[in-house]
């Protein structure tokens, strides 16, 4: 049986290809400037729901803790949001019954619901990877 030579350059690009396998968890890993902290659910403008504070149109807002809630609100903006993760235990709700705006994205998770009454996505890309109710009226502009 013949072996054949493998290049010292050619091996560390192979291990360097294997390591980079195990970080698309760390990649995939979501920002956030202010998440939510209330297992028990609650207003989305009650600053002490937040970890630092009601999130405006510059925060990049994560509705991810552990557990079964809900979250109300009526109007809001943000630079991004992220509902549920899929990592989470329980089912993250967020009731909106007015206007959305998003500067960059949203996600929605395996473990989130957007139940959605009312209102208009006035800016951004929302993805559903979870559960979309639609109740009422509204659209896209």
């Amino acid at each position: 049986m013949r072996r054949r030579a493998t290049s010292p350059h050619l091996l560390s690009r192979l291990v360097g290809a294997l390591l980079l396998l195990g970080l698309p968890a760390a990649a995939s890993a979501q920002t956030c400037t202010t998440s939510w902290t209330n297992a028990a659910g609650g207003a989305w403008t009650n600053a002490a729901n937040w970890d630092a504070g009601v999130p405006d149109a510059n925060d990049d807002a994560c509705i991810v803790l552990d557990g079964t809630y809900t979250v109300t609100v009526n109007t809001f903006s943000v630079n991004s949001l992220t509902l549920g993760d899929g990592d989470n235990t329980g089912v993250q709700t967020l009731v909106n019954s007015g206007n959305i705006s998003l500067g960059t994205t949203g996600s929605i998770g395996a473990s989130g619901v957007f139940e959605w009454r009312n209102g208009y996505v006035t800016a951004g890309t929302l993805t559903n990877n979870g559960l979309v109710v639609l109740t009422g009226g509204g659209g896209a502009r």
